[in-house]
């Protein structure tokens, strides 16, 4: 069965590479959007920084430690620091969110 309008939320484990070391995993809550919600998002992302636009789909995170190994709550400034210090691993997080939105449109 499908639901008839999605979950505003869903849930995506997604793999970012670490020079030198194994992979690491994120486990992420994003926020659902509708294909033309999605448009929108992405025409007005336009002129932000990834980490910017990407705080606007997020609602949690579990699996970012600081350096003393505690986990960090998601709020904008932790994934500011996040994809400031990791780079490309911006790219991997907007590559899966919008991966994880269009293939399960495909499966369903």
């Amino acid at each position: 069965m499908i639901r008839l309008i999605p979950n505003p939320t869903f849930r995506a484990r997604v793999k970012f590479t670490q020079p030198g070391g194994e992979d690491a995993f994120v486990d992420f809550v994003f926020r659902h959007k509708a294909p033309t919600a999605l448009s929108a998002w992405l025409e007005a992302s336009k002129d932000k920084s990834i980490a910017s636009a990407m705080a606007d789909v997020i609602e949690s995170w579990s699996g970012v430690i600081d350096e003393a190994g505690s986990e960090i709550a998601f709020d904008a400034d932790a994934l500011m620091a996040f994809c400031a210090g990791h780079g490309p691993r911006a790219q991997e997080l907007l590559g899966a969110y919008l991966r994880e939105l269009t293939e399960s449109r495909r499966k369903n």
